[in-house]
């Protein structure tokens, strides 16, 4: 990428400044929800702190319930004396200060200059749903911040980043030297590195990085163009073996990251377990018998909560007791909970399609649903409208993949597509499309430039030879 001006340097300093002061302004008005923890990961943080094990708060049994960078970082700060809050706070600051600057290089990288990036940038750092999560203990900010770095990485590390109809890259020798070869393997291993990080805060970047580099390595082995698989060169061919190996190096190193979690996880409860046990819970939510009735049947699909969510997990644990599941243990209960959620697909096939549908109605929800935390209208309706012009973009920049042939843009989409692919299946809300809102506003202003530049076109006189 060509070198930032000073101008626009000053600009992206002016807009991380401005989104971290307003995340410290709404901290101080919101301080209570800093010491809350929803999730528990305060109580993982603590326990680890305290015992130096990653424990359940609940309970003194090793846990694998729940991801472990996010309680270690906790954990860290709070070794060394810092209130909770105050860490809390820290953490997610700087998570928005790095995304917000990650989204300006991912929308310079895929070539677009002057106003735009600065635009995303500007979007990010005021998104309502990551200033939502910024003020809570939770993964959200984190995880953004980290799968939109290992996408940014990622595309630093395949060649020929926009591959236009005609473009002159087609056509172009590999530049002299081993220079393009040495800038794949640093930035793949930068790459595999936050994917690997990404997915010890949320596990769904596994998936994502298993899609945007199979993707790759597959289309590599084939020697096939990522956005011109219907037109070959020496040169491209040569472009797609590079890929396959940045595909390959990314995933190793990705899979190395992760692997002492895994060796712990596998040494502690003799299982291969590569995310959490929380897994089985979030696919039986979704899938079964009481769900499919008092919400994916029910008029209006209503936020399952309160009596009816109480009586089928009190009816649920019951269950699992009597089948012989030993109280307590992750493993077994993650197991059994995946095996029902299997059953309940496999014997109502139609209604499991129809819940499939609600869930991706949830996940593009302009406005998040009631279990999401209560707003006015004025706070809706604002929410909805922003969310509305938002998705406006994001859905104009897919035709653009294939009329600009952009394989920038298509390894963003890959992306997005991972997270429909894993919440077509388990427990959705708007929440769940948090880690993906760095590329998602990178998206939203892509197509936006893409819509404009049809405008002009079109706007543009004609000239015609006598």
């Amino acid at each position: 990428m060509k070198a930032p001006s000073v101008s626009e340097t000053r600009w992206l300093v002016a807009i991380v400044l401005c989104g971290t002061a307003l995340r410290i302004v709404m901290l101080l008005f919101q301080a209570g929800e800093l010491n809350a923890d929803p999730d528990g990961y305060v109580g993982y943080a603590t326990v680890l702190k305290t015992t130096g094990t990653f424990s359940s708060p609940w309970s003194t049994q090793p846990s694998a319930f729940r991801p472990p960078l996010y309680p270690m970082v906790l954990a860290a700060l709070l070794w060394i004396g810092m209130p909770t809050a105050f860490a809390v706070g820290l953490i997610n600051i700087l998570g928005t200060a790095s995304l917000t600057a990650t989204a300006w290089w991912l929308v310079r990288k895929l070539g677009l200059v002057g106003v735009w990036p600065a635009l995303a940038a500007a979007i990010v750092a005021i998104d309502p749903l990551m200033m939502k999560y910024s003020t809570q203990p939770m993964t959200e900010v984190c995880s953004a911040t980290l799968l939109s770095l290992a996408i940014l990485h990622f595309l630093e590390a395949i060649p020929g980043h926009l591959e236009s109809a005609g473009s002159s890259d087609e056509v172009a020798d590999e530049p002299p030297g081993n220079s393009e070869r040495t800038v794949s393997v640093r930035e793949c291993f930068k790459s595999g590195l936050y994917f690997g990080l990404a997915a010890l805060c949320r596990p769904v970047a596994l998936i994502t990085c298993a899609v945007v580099c199979g993707s790759v390595i597959v289309f590599g082995a084939c020697g096939i163009p990522v956005a011109r698989p219907d037109r070959t060169t020496p040169v491209q061919r040569r472009r797609s073996r590079i890929r396959l190996r940045a595909g390959l190096m990314t995933a190793i190193v990705a899979a190395v990251v992760v692997s002492p979690w895994i060796i712990r996880n596998a040494v502690q409860f003799h299982a291969f377990i590569p995310a959490t046990t929380h897994g089985g819970y979030t696919l039986l939510l979704g899938n079964n018998e009481a769900f499919y009735r008092e919400v994916v049947n029910a008029p209006g699909q209503p936020v399952w909560s309160g009596p009816g969510l109480s009586a089928w997990q009190t009816a649920m644990n019951q269950e699992m007791q009597n089948s012989g599941v030993t109280p307590g243990s992750e493993v077994e209960t993650d197991v059994w909970m995946y095996q029902k959620a299997v059953d309940s697909i496999r014997h109502e096939p139609d209604l499991f399609l129809k819940a499939v549908v609600l869930r991706w109605k949830r996940f593009w929800a302009l406005t998040p649903s009631r279990d999401d935390g209560e707003r006015s209208v004025i706070v809706s309706s604002v929410v909805g409208i922003w969310y509305l012009v938002l998705w406006i973009g994001i859905f104009s920049s897919l035709p653009a993949c294939f009329v600009r042939r952009s394989a920038d843009v298509q390894m963003l989409w890959l992306a997005v597509l991972s997270f429909l692919l894993l919440h077509s299946f388990y427990w959705t809300n708007t929440r769940m499309r948090a880690p993906l809102m760095g590329v998602l506003c990178v998206l939203a202003v892509y197509g936006w430039q893409f819509v404009l530049s049809l405008k002009r076109s079109t706007a543009e006189p004609k000239e015609f030879s006598s």
